[in-house]
């Protein structure tokens, strides 16, 4: 049965479970071989008894999918602004913000829910569903410079089940957070904010920010990945990719389980460093340049 956990194992990581996930199922799996050969059953039964391993992975991938929670956010100390019914899933979601924090995140219900707190004047922003498209945007933009002064915080809450085709988040100077939202093409801009993108399924990724930090988390792209960074630092873990392209000038970058198949790395004066554990997942490196930093990936 030792080749039986090893093509699990193999199974497992093409589906993209963390190694933690790994570990676990494996040692269950193991235990549960040992009670049943204490039972008298030979490999023949055991193979019978727990099916080809590419079956089995699968099944354990609709367990998980099923069992995963939405993440809860708390919206006590927020106002209702607005909610939408949402009778399609591919409706295109738009945000464009100047100096206020925005959480998009998927919930169980089948709105588009807009929560706020320390707005000045709600009247500021326009907020509009057709059906098609849901948008959230200031209606002007006052104070120093054309920006408004102070920050507000916004939360959006989209069913899970909602598959934008397009997701835009423009930010000049607040906080971006996507979580648990699935799309085709996201796109996510800041200028002094950070971005946070955790456990989301899309087609293509595209970050861009100047001086703040990026971060993405379990996240898998089907296609291309791109992030552009001018000051802040970039966390990559447990990402996979066709494509990914990082650029950095001065702010570091960090990978941990970053697996995309094919990779460019440009730096400037920033250090780059990838850290992989499984090393039969094969990094194709297009290209990587650097100035005065250094890149390593092991």
């Amino acid at each position: 049965m030792k080749t039986f956990l090893e093509n699990l194992k193999k199974e497992l990581e093409k589906r993209h479970f963390t190694k933690e996930d790994i570990e676990e199922i494996l040692e269950d799996h193991q235990e549960m071989i040992e009670e049943a050969k204490n039972d008298g059953l030979s490999d023949d039964d055991l193979i019978e008894k727990f099916g080809e391993p590419s079956k089995l992975a699968e099944d354990l991938v609709g367990s998980k999918s099923s069992n995963e929670e939405t993440e809860e956010v708390n919206t006590d100390d927020y106002k209702l602004l607005q909610s939408f019914p949402v009778l399609e899933n591919n409706v295109d979601v738009i945000i464009s913000l100047t100096s206020d924090d925005v959480e998009c995140v998927a919930h169980d219900e089948e709105t588009i829910e807009v929560f706020y707190k320390k707005v000045k004047n709600i009247n500021d922003y326009k907020l509009n569903f057709d059906g098609k498209v849901f948008s959230l945007e200031e209606k002007k933009k006052i104070g120093l410079f054309g920006f408004k002064m102070g920050s507000g915080q916004f939360i959006v809450k989209v069913p899970k089940e909602l598959n934008p085709n397009n997701l835009s988040i423009k930010i000049v100077s607040g906080e971006v957070a996507l979580v648990q939202v699935n799309a085709k093409d996201v796109s996510l801009r800041a200028v002094s904010g950070n971005l946070v993108v955790r456990q989301g399924q899309y087609a293509s990724l595209d970050m861009s920010i100047v001086s703040g930090d990026a971060k993405v988390n379990n996240v898998d792209i089907s296609k291309d990945a791109s992030i552009n960074s001018v000051s802040g630092d970039i966390t990559l873990s447990e990402v996979t990719a066709k494509n990914f392209f990082v650029k950095t000038v001065s702010g570091d970058c960090k990978g941990r389980e970053f697996y995309p198949e094919n990779v460019r790395l440009k730096s400037i004066s920033g250090d780059m460093k990838i850290t992989n554990s499984d090393q039969s997942r094969i990094v194709n490196i297009i290209s990587k340049k650097t100035l005065s930093g250094e890149i390593r990936i092991n």
